[in-house]
């Protein structure tokens, strides 16, 4: 398990890296007072008895500071689709936003954390069961002075619920 975890934060970080250069084209992002940012996002699932939780943290690995703008208080979604890709939970709910911009200062190891708590079952009431995909995508719209595209920050995992003893 620990094995897979390791794998899992390697590959994540790997794609965030992949992803981060592929969107500034080879070239270091531009910016205001200090360089690139340099950011990794990760998934963590807790299982409990009848719940799990989902925890994801977007961490500067950098060695300076990141300035992130956010284009509304919500700064991340996390949704969990089934094989067929079909959504079976998002965090939060709903996609509304309040609009306005939210800007944050991340000093060199400082994290933002996320958690969401899901009791594993459908809008009518089945459990779910089976091998299904955690995304998370940070909704970033700036890092040090350079415009991102949406759909930048993200990572996803493979997550089976265990199955319930009667």
């Amino acid at each position: 398990m620990i094995r897979r975890r390791s794998i899992v934060w390697t590959g994540g970080f790997l794609l965030l890296m992949w992803i981060l250069t592929g969107c500034f084209q080879g070239r270091e992002a531009p910016s205001q007072e200090s360089g690139p940012a340099r950011l990794h996002l990760g998934i963590h699932v807790e299982e409990g008895k009848e719940k799990t939780r989902f925890r994801w943290e977007l961490v500067n690995v950098g060695t300076e500071s990141a300035h992130l703008v956010f284009g509304s208080d919500r700064r991340s979604e996390l949704t969990v689709v089934d094989r067929l890709q079909q959504m079976v939970f998002r965090y939060p709910e709903e996609k509304g936003s309040d609009g306005a911009q939210h800007n944050t200062e991340l000093e060199p190891g400082e994290k933002l954390t996320w958690e969401a708590e899901w009791d594993r079952r459908l809008k009518d009431g089945t459990r779910v069961k089976g091998e299904h995909v955690v995304r998370v995508e940070i909704l970033l719209t700036e890092a040090n002075g350079q415009k991102l595209p949406s759909a930048t920050l993200q990572t996803e995992r493979t997550w089976k619920p265990p199955v319930p003893f009667n």
